[in-house]
């Protein structure tokens, strides 16, 4: 349910085409994400043999292998323009890495000794970027052009999690933006900028481990949008209403910020500028979904198969 009304109460604008119309891109046998700018799609893929993750990216209409090195956990790669006018790609690495998930829809990511690395897709190559002085972690990075959007941690895993913006060569930590709420095992699901304008997702849990009185750990999933030097805006929260839908997959679009969100089937929501809520219905199979030059890229689960990273043409506008 969406605070404020329910899905029946939103415009649903426009349905995705079927998944049998889709044209499948690419498989892999483990769940990831996908990010898209441009034409160019980005996503993690499982080794099974070894148990890493290698990046992989569909450019120009090739599927290609990008020449980095593969992470135990799915990269939290984000995609966007590079100031140059190239597209680049921004993702963690870390010396050990944790998934906190609460299932298979949701990705919190987080480890000991991160650091954010932007590859480029005009050069082949990738470099990290200086950790910010003071700071132990960086993690689930989002890049405009010379922008970087972080979220960061100065201690160990118990310490607070902030959300930060600076410039990609800076050593300094840049200006502190308000993150989510507090509270146990809190932390981002996903970010994405536009210029001076950030949406996220927060997640963490409620209540107490199963005991006597038969409580247990409940999911609360936030979505923000953040402006640089502005202020923070919530657009959702739950669980709402008794249910306990998962959100993820933030994103800035031109006109609007988005978010998937699973509530008797998945549905993307976008948030005007001018406050109004528009919603398309997704395929019920999708674990997570981008838009790109009028088209929707979806990675969605496949019965007794392999997951898969699929494309059709119908859209909003997007990046």
């Amino acid at each position: 349910m969406i605070r404020r009304g329910t899905l029946a109460s939103l415009v649903v604008w426009t349905a995705l085409v079927s998944p049998a119309s889709a044209e499948v891109i690419s498989t892999t046998p483990g769940v990831a994400y996908l990010d898209a700018f441009h034409g160019t799609v980005a996503w993690s893929s499982l080794d099974q043999s070894t148990g890493g993750y290698s990046l992989k990216a569909l450019v120009g209409g090739r599927v290609q292998t990008l020449p980095v090195a593969t992470r135990p956990v799915p990269f939290d790669v984000d995609l966007g323009p590079a100031g140059d006018g190239g597209i680049v790609a921004a993702y963690s690495r870390c010396e050990r890495d944790f998934e906190l998930g609460f299932g298979v829809y949701s990705r919190p990511i987080i480890g000991v000794g991160c650091r954010v690395f932007l590859y480029s897709f005009a050069t082949g190559r990738e470099r990290a970027l200086p950790r910010a002085a003071g700071v132990r972690n960086e993690f689930s990075p989002a890049v405009w052009k010379d922008r970087l959007v972080v979220f960061s941690q100065r201690g160990d895993l118990r310490s607070p999690v902030m959300l930060r913006t600076r410039s990609l060569d800076a050593r300094t930590a840049g200006h502190r933006l308000p993150a989510g709420s507090r509270g146990p095992s809190a932390g981002p699901v996903d970010v994405d900028v536009r210029d001076r304008r950030i949406v996220f997702i927060w997640q963490g849990v409620e209540g107490e481990p199963a005991a006597e009185d038969g409580r247990s750990l409940d999911m609360r999933t936030e979505v923000w949008t953040v402006t640089v030097g502005g202020k923070r805006t919530r657009l959702a929260r739950s669980p709402a209403d008794g249910d306990a839908p998962v959100i993820v997959s933030a994103m800035v679009l031109p006109d609007a910020v988005g978010y998937l969100r699973r509530s008797g089937g998945p549905y993307f929501v976008r948030v005007m500028s001018d406050g109004r809520r528009l919603a398309t219905e997704v395929e019920e199979t999708a674990i997570d979904v981008a838009f790109s030059l009028g088209r929707t890229f979806t990675f969605r689960r496949v019965a007794n198969g392999p997951y898969e990273i699929a494309a059709s043409e119908q859209a909003p506008p997007g990046p």
